[in-house]
């Protein structure tokens, strides 16, 4: 589903379905697909039959209840399930939401007001949650808390369509947008913050840099401000600025950084040659998830660094073990016994990676060159010549395969 490609998703659960239709959540997954390609009678069958399996599922209880507010109007059914929801997931913020929504609809503005509410005070950037308060306290003419709401629900309008010209690489268009905020509001930190994120996708360091530095002085509190400012100073080379930003990020507010943030200052620490900061950062994202694979990978790569060869072995099987089809780590494993002086396992990891990868023309010039170091000439060459066709630029590659060649003249590989 992640490229979009939902009639093909369907099929796929169709076809589990056939085999075994009382699979737990099966069905409740198949009708959120249906809901995306707003096939929502179909969708609802699904959840019914879901809930028929298990009347306990969160997904099953909040979209059949989401139909029943949408599409039957029965209000008082549809609260039913949202609450059955909150039992299996006590707090949820959508099955609350829905039930603000359901209040409103049903002229309890009180009930509605204080529901939404307090989803809004835990997430102040929930932009539905501000447009239904406002209208909600228009609806009762307290003027002054709906506009509040209002103006809340344009700025995160105007950052989310900002943030979305990002993704889509139009860059200028978005710095309009956050311009015009910045203007609006010169307190907001968001707007030099998003504006940050643009010039830091176009690898401008220093424009970017400017920008984070505004949103810290305007928020110091926020600590994804700190890592992004000093991830670009990093970036610039300007290490000396970024050390008393990354002294701001102390261990203890690691908690608060999502996964990717947590994966910037990781790359900071990076950029600034401090491999212990780095493993520092890996086994905080370990400890918050430890299926990661790309944990162990990057831990070996950082062992590698510090020649530490033992370790990252160590680390490239853990990654292995936790993702099978993990060719960069067989390429990692394959590095780390060369090192060790593993020929035969080295070669076994080389040949895994390029079996996962066989057009990757850097697993393929490390399986060459132990081919050539072993005396193997013609697999050298054969594996050269393929990895030569791979990469567009790879001058080694082309050394090493004219020593291959001439390894078969002369019968040495030096």
């Amino acid at each position: 589903m992640e490229n979009g490609d939902y009639p093909g998703a369907a099929r796929h659960l169709e076809r589990a379905l056939a085999l075994d239709p009382r699979v737990p959540s099966l069905n409740a997954t198949y009708g959120k697909l249906l809901r995306l390609m707003n096939r929502h009678d179909t969708a609802n069958q699904a959840f019914l039959h879901e809930l028929e399996i298990n009347p306990d599922d969160y997904d099953a209880n909040l979209y059949r209840g989401i139909f029943l507010f949408e599409n039957e109007q029965k209000y008082e059914e549809a609260l039913a399930r949202f609450q059955r929801a909150l039992r299996t997931r006590p707090g949820d913020p959508d099955a609350r939401f829905q039930m603000g929504l359901v209040y409103s609809s049903s002229n309890r503005i009180e009930e509605a007001i204080q529901t939404v509410k307090s989803v809004v005070d835990e997430n102040p950037n929930f932009l539905e949650g501000h447009v239904t308060l406002a209208g909600l306290y228009f609806r009762l003419g307290r003027k002054e808390e709906a506009e509040r709401h209002r103006i809340a629900a344009e700025r995160l309008r105007t950052s989310r369509d900002g943030q979305h010209l990002i993704k889509m690489g139009q860059i200028a268009q978005a710095s309009e947008l956050f311009e015009r905020q910045k203007q609006a509001d010169p307190s907001d930190p968001e707007p030099y913050f998003h504006q940050g994120m643009g010039r830091w996708q176009e690898q401008d360091w220093q424009g970017a840099a400017a920008e984070f530095k505004e949103a810290v002085r305007l928020d110091g509190n926020n600590p994804k401000y700190a890592v992004y400012y000093s991830n670009a100073l990093a970036q610039s080379g300007a290490h000396e600025l970024a050390r008393p930003v990354l002294e701001s990020l102390g261990r203890d507010r690691w908690p608060q950084l999502n996964s990717r943030q947590a994966w910037i200052l990781g790359d900071t620490f990076f950029q600034m040659g401090e491999h212990d900061r780095v493993l520092q950062v890996l086994d905080f994202l370990a400890e918050r998830d430890p299926t990661n694979a790309r944990v162990d990978l990057m831990r070996g790569q950082i062992h590698l660094r510090k020649r530490d060869y033992e370790q990252a072995r160590v680390s490239a099987e853990g990654s292995i073990r936790r993702q099978p089809d993990n060719d960069l780590a067989y390429s990692l494993l394959g590095t780390a016994r060369y090192l060790l002086g593993d020929m035969p396992g080295a070669k076994e990891a080389f040949l895994k990676a390029v079996e996962q990868a066989p057009s990757n023309p850097n697993h393929l010039r490390k399986l060459g060159a132990l081919y050539l170091e072993l005396g193997e000439t013609e697999p050298a060459i054969e594996i050269l010549e393929r990895a030569r066709l791979a990469a567009a630029r790879f001058p080694s590659i082309n050394r090493l395969l004219e020593r291959a060649y001439r390894a078969r003249e002369t019968g040495s590989n030096k």
